[in-house]
Formats: C-alpha cells, sequence, structure tokens
C-alpha cells in the first residue's frame, strides 16, 4: 500500500521554478544572432501541429522508482507523525551534494514532505543507461566511502556535507538513495540517524536490486507515446540526434528525457494537468511575468516565455488556460559544456510539444 497521497499539491509548476533559476545563474544572455527577433520566433511554426506520437521500436516498459522500493523500507526515514503527510514524486534529478559528482542525470523518487521540495527527505531510484562499476568508483573518487559485499553486487556508502548515500551497480544498472542532510532535514536530529543510516541505506539499494532483472540491460531509447520520438524532426532540430531517451508519467504529470553524451547536455520536456481550479492559482503567478523572462505570449490566454543562456542552455515555457495544462522544454548542460542554441526551433518545439499535450488531453475528456 502506498502513502496517503502521491500527487503533489503544489500549485506552481515545475516550469516557472526552472525559469527562475536561469534568471538568478546569469542565463538571460544573448540569443543566437542567426536566429529571428523576438517577434519572428514567437510566430514561427512548430515542425508539426502535435509531437510524432509512434513509440520507438526497442521501446521497453521503465521501471517507475516509486514502485521499486516497498513502503516500510522507505518510512524508515520518515517520523511515524509525519507519514501520513508523505509525498512521491517520480522525476529526472541530479545530485546536490558538495563531493559527489553530480553530472549524471537519474531517474528518482523523491519522497517529501507535503510535496514541497524543500521538504525533501530521502531520494531513491537508478541511473537512465549503462553503468559500469567503474561508472560508480570514478563517481565517488573525491568523497570516498565504504564498500558493501553482502549484496552479491558492488556497493558502497558514502557522504558529504549534505546528504548520507548508498550507491551500487546490479548487471549493468546504477542504483542510489540519497538522504539529505540539510539543517531543515526532515530527519537531522531525530537521534537515531548515525547509528542505523548505512543500514537503512542498503534496505533501499537491496530492494531496488531486487525489482530489477540484473541479465537484461536498459535500452537506450524508451518513450511512450507522450513523447516525440528520440528521431522526431522537432527533437533533432532543436537539439540534435539523440542515442539515449527516456519517458514517463504519474498522476497528471508526463515527461520526456533526450541526451547524446557528446552534446554534454539533456533536453527534457514536461507537462502538467491541474484541476480548474489549481491552474488558476499557476496562472496568475504567471500572468505578470515575475521572473523576468521573455514573454512571447500573455495574457488573456496562452502566456508563452522563454529564457535562453549564453552557454546555449534555455527553457520554453507554455501555460494553456483552455487545457489547464502547462509544459516546459529545457536545455541544461553538464558542467562544463556549452552548445549553439537554435533559439527559434527550441521555441518551436516547446509549442509543438503543449499543441500535442492539449490535443491529447481534450480527446481524453471527449472519451464517454
Amino acid at each position: 500500500m502506498r502513502s496517503a497521497r502521491t500527487t503533489p499539491p503544489a500549485l506552481l509548476p515545475v516550469t516557472p521554478l526552472l525559469l527562475l533559476a536561469l534568471v538568478l545563474s546569469g542565463c538571460s544572455g544573448s540569443a543566437d544572432p542567426d536566429s529571428p527577433s523576438p517577434e519572428t520566433s514567437a510566430a514561427t511554426p512548430a515542425p508539426s501541429a502535435t509531437p510524432s506520437l509512434s513509440a520507438e521500436p526497442e521501446a521497453a516498459p521503465v521501471l517507475d522508482p516509486c514502485d521499486m522500493v516497498p513502503e516500510a523500507t522507505w518510512q524508515r526515514f520518515v517520523p511515524q507523525r509525519l507519514r501520513s503527510r508523505v509525498v512521491l514524486t517520480a522525476r529526472f534529478m541530479r545530485h546536490d551534494g558538495i563531493l559527489i559528482d553530480n553530472d549524471r542525470t537519474r531517474y528518482a523518487c523523491q519522497l517529501t514532505i507535503g510535496g514541497e521540495d524543500e521538504d525533501a527527505s530521502i531520494s531513491w531510484g537508478y541511473f537512465p543507461g549503462i553503468f559500469e562499476t567503474e561508472d560508480l568508483e570514478a563517481m565517488v573518487q573525491d568523497a570516498g566511502g565504504t564498500v558493501i559485499d553482502t549484496l552479491g553486487f558492488p556497493a558502497l556508502t558514502t557522504s558529504d556535507f549534505t546528504s548520507s548515500d548508498a550507491y551500487a551497480v546490479d548487471g549493468t544498472t546504477g542504483l542510489f538513495v540519497t538522504a539529505y542532510e540539510a539543517f531543515d532535514s526532515i530527519i537531522s536530529g531525530e537521534g537515531r540517524a548515525s547509528r542505523t543510516k548505512d543500514k537503512d541505506l542498503l534496505a533501499v539499494i537491496t530492494a531496488l536490486g531486487a525489482s530489477l532483472d540484473a541479465t537484461v540491460e536498459q535500452p537506450k531509447v524508451a518513450l511512450p507515446e507522450s513523447c516525440p520520438a528520440a528521431d522526431s524532426p522537432e527533437i533533432a532540430a532543436a537539439y540534435g540526434p539523440v542515442t539515449f531517451a527516456r519517458g514517463g508519467e504519474r498522476d497528471g504529470h508526463e515527461w520526456c528525457l533526450y541526451r547524446t553524451p557528446k552534446q554534454e547536455s539533456d533536453l527534457t520536456l514536461d507537462a502538467r494537468h491541474y484541476t480548474e481550479d489549481d491552474f488558476e492559482q499557476v496562472y496568475a503567478a504567471n500572468k505578470f511575468n515575475p521572473h523576468g523572462v521573455e514573454l512571447l505570449d500573455g495574457p488573456p490566454g496562452l502566456i508563452r516565455m522563454v529564457s535562453i543562456g549564453q552557454d546555449g542552455s534555455g527553457n520554453a515555457a507554455v501555460l494553456d488556460p483552455e487545457a489547464h495544462l502547462t509544459v516546459s522544454a529545457d536545455i541544461s548542460n553538464w558542467p562544463g559544456g556549452s552548445r549553439r542554441m537554435k533559439r527559434g526551433t527550441f521555441i518551436a518545439l516547446a509549442t509543438s510539444y503543449a499543441e500535442g499535450r492539449a490535443a491529447a488531453h481534450a480527446d481524453d475528456q471527449s472519451q464517454p
């Protein structure tokens, strides 16, 4: 049985937070000099009215990290008084630690109290793509760690100033669990952490390993129909060739990830469906463009906005009041990476994806 609530109640979507982060980090820089002006870009037609919805031939079910660990296992990290407020959210993330390498995107289940990211207590999951023992060693080479030899596959526990962690490699899949140690951590100061932390971390790692078939390699591409195909024209135009892709959906949240190692960046698409009342609050928080990003279209009606970074990173967002839908397209560079942003096609991708998700939502609503 899952916790009492599995859908984040937060009213603000990921999109404005991403946009704000880009602005604060100085990513409101110049656009591609060869790209059209904002007025032209805003009217740029999408490569297609809707994303290509054909599933990749080698697509396979993608494990949901929130389903990989039993409730009794992750409950060890949450005091009894707070368990009724637990929210589990499947999402792509990177580790925010000081010593541990955060270059690798993770597919994680993030446990929060009340759905607020700042109340995150623990996250667990796996690294999409092929992961080897050498990758594990390289990732924690600065932080060090304690080798665990009782699980039947390579594993270790480690920590830095921000978290306590366990990592493992089962077959060709990298596994992780992170317990956050910020001053406002849910588990900080509970008195039992230092005695049982490693034991509890390894219980999560063990559950993750038990939920997958270590003899089967992860497919390079595994996308649901809600995501544009990895070789679709709109993805190729905005990002380039893709060698790895993942996607999924949970409780009205749909997401897609595309990456090519030589690009040193990730492209993510994100769609969230809201009730009418919740969307009104999201819309009201963004209609006056409080984040200082470039507004292409504004109220009344559809809101489109974009922020482009000096390093070729960027975020484009669309808020659709008719469908009660928010979507974002985000290109984030790995540390030290940079790329050439194709501004017009990037905006067109966000528009195309938004139109496709709105159309799909309308079809669902029309079904008897």
